[in-house]
């Protein structure tokens, strides 16, 4: 979301309807393209802004409401280029590092009551990999081939480690970032 008040809002409408917050996914994410001398500084910045600053604000609503309720758990998608950067994508590979930082930080505050940990998937056929996989589909079918379990990932792929994360399964686990890239980063 774009406006702390928006991420409020949202947070407080869960709050009043439920009663309670247990767990957060704050997931957010697009790509923008084109190296430091090419992309535009307006371009940079807004990819930093739903990256990185929409995950903070998302965060920021939620905490008072998971003290609330008792605690829980935060998971931030990051990405496998936040741990690694990669050419042409330099403020989705920024804001995704931060977020690396920005969960480390959030898991000693928000500690005892609430865990928060990172995914950093791959490649991972989505809405957001779409227009790469119809621009260049020779880059779906590199990255399978780079990837040890010989595939792109699927979002289910994802959401079972964020339903890890959130669960009971994971207590003892906090400030850790899992890559669910089908091994990419094992073997990069």
């Amino acid at each position: 979301m774009r406006s702390l008040a928006d991420c409020t809002n949202a947070v407080a409408t869960i709050e009043e309807q439920w009663g309670r917050l247990d767990h957060v996914f704050a997931n957010a994410g697009v790509v923008g393209a084109g190296g430091v001398e090419h992309v535009s500084e307006e371009d940079f910045i807004s990819v930093i802004d739903v990256n990185l600053n929409g995950v903070f604000r998302t965060v920021k609503a939620a905490l008072p409401v998971l003290r609330r309720s008792g605690g829980g758990s935060i998971v931030i998608t990051s990405s496998i280029e936040g741990l690694v950067g990669s050419a042409m994508i330099p403020a989705y590979s920024t804001a995704k590092t931060a977020l690396v930082g920005l969960c480390r930080s959030l898991a000693d505050e928000a500690a005892p009551d609430i865990r928060v940990n990172c995914v950093h998937p791959g490649y991972v056929e989505s809405p957001m990999t779409e227009p790469v996989a119809e621009m260049a589909p020779e880059f779906k079918q590199e990255w399978a081939d780079k990837a040890p379990l010989g595939r792109v990932g699927a979002v289910d792929d994802v959401v079972g480690v964020v339903l890890f994360l959130s669960s009971d399964d994971a207590r003892f686990v906090t400030g850790e970032g899992i890559s669910v890239d089908g091994g990419v980063m094992a073997v990069r």
